[in-house]
This record gives C-alpha cells, sequence and structure tokens, in this order.
C-alpha cells in the first residue's frame, strides 16, 4: 500500500476515534454516568444486539400466538388456492398473491389506492393483479359514485359466486381442523378469533 494511501486511512481512523470519544464524552456528562458504568452498557448492549441463535429464534417464534396464526393463516390460503385451481373454472389461475387484495375489497367496491394502502405497497403494485383479476372476471371497475374520475374495485357477479365457492373450500379446511380440535375446540377457538379481531380493529383505528 502507497504511503500516501496509508496515512490517509490512519487519519481517517484517528478522526472517527476522536468522534467517537468525544460522543461518549457528551453521553457521560448528559447521563452523570462513569466510564466503567458505561463501559457496562456498551458491553450489555454488544452482547444483547448479536444475532439469536436457530434454536432461540425457533423457540420465539413458537411462543408468538401471532405468528401462530399468520402461518395457519398462510398454509390454508395456499391450500384452499391449489384446491380451487384443481376444481378448474374461472379461477383456475387464482394465485396467493391474489386472494391477498381480498379482504381488501367490500362489496359495494374500493379505490385501487386504497386497497393498496390497506396492504402497505404502491398502487403501481396492485394494478396489475387486479387487472388479472378482472381478466378472469372476479372483479370489475366500476366509477366511484362519489367521485366520477375515480374508479372502485368490486366484486363481480361471477366473482361473488367464486367468493361463495371458496368460502365453501374454508369451510372444508375447518372441517378438517376440526378432526384434530374437536368440535368444542373449533367453537372455541372461533370465539377467540372473534373476541382477538375486535381488538385488533382498534388497531387500524388509531386504538393502540
Amino acid at each position: 500500500m502507497p504511503l500516501t494511501v496509508a496515512g490517509s486511512s490512519a487519519a481517517a481512523i484517528g478522526t472517527r476515534s476522536r468522534a467517537r470519544d468525544h460522543r461518549l464524552a457528551g453521553f457521560r456528562a448528559l447521563f452523570s454516568i462513569s466510564s466503567s458504568d458505561l463501559d457496562e452498557v456498551l458491553r450489555y448492549s454488544q452482547v444483547t444486539l448479536t444475532t439469536p441463535d436457530p434454536d432461540t429464534l425457533a423457540r420465539a417464534r413458537a411462543a408468538s400466538v401471532l405468528q401462530l396464526a399468520m402461518r395457519l393463516g398462510r398454509l390454508a390460503d395456499e391450500e384452499a388456492v391449489r384446491r380451487v385451481a384443481a376444481a378448474g373454472g374461472p379461477a383456475a389461475g387464482l394465485r396467493t398473491a391474489h386472494t391477498r387484495l381480498f379482504p381488501h375489497v367490500a362489496l359495494e367496491g374500493t379505490r385501487p389506492s386504497e386497497i393498496a394502502r390497506r396492504l402497505g405497497v404502491s398502487k403501481q403494485a396492485v394494478g396489475p393483479l387486479i387487472d388479472e383479476l378482472c381478466a378472469m372476471g372476479v372483479f370489475e371497475r366500476v366509477p366511484d359514485p362519489d367521485d366520477r374520475r375515480a374508479v372502485r374495485v368490486r366484486w363481480s357477479d361471477r366473482g361473488r359466486q367464486a367468493m361463495l365457492h371458496g368460502l365453501g373450500v374454508l369451510g372444508g379446511l375447518e372441517r378438517e381442523l376440526a378432526e384434530a380440535l374437536g368440535d368444542g375446540g373449533m367453537a372455541a377457538l372461533r370465539e377467540l378469533l372473534v373476541r382477538a379481531l375486535e381488538r385488533a380493529d382498534a388497531w387500524g383505528d388509531g386504538g393502540g
């Protein structure tokens, strides 16, 4: 390495080191903490911020009720789409990317921008999916009654029939789960989910 480059690198490292020491000195003065206590805090931070090992992460995921609920929902969605595709018909090309839109489209219609907002993506991201669902005859675009310059996406007549069929597929999956949980277990699960969703609805309203 040329001496000029090595000298520049050493100077840069020295500058960063002095800047760090200056910030730490300010931190000690602001919180009235001793150098030894600050070193202990830094050591603790380094330990707690290390990447967790796979076993620790697996236990944490297994302990999360919402993580389990999301996994169950994903598996049920994938299996329902597989069964709908196997049955053929106009919705045979349905993908899980499409079904993620379904809960966000009201029967009276929803603006594409609102669908995108609820999904946390851009309007451009949902546009192709809406186009595909309209081509399948599941959705249709209609004028927005509140703003004729805008459009809403709503379920078509065929889409409502497909929705009813999809709910029947989900009902079949629920019956399979009931074989493992028992009728009482499924009823209790439904009641708990309804109560949890009532509370979770407040999150979207800023209820905290």
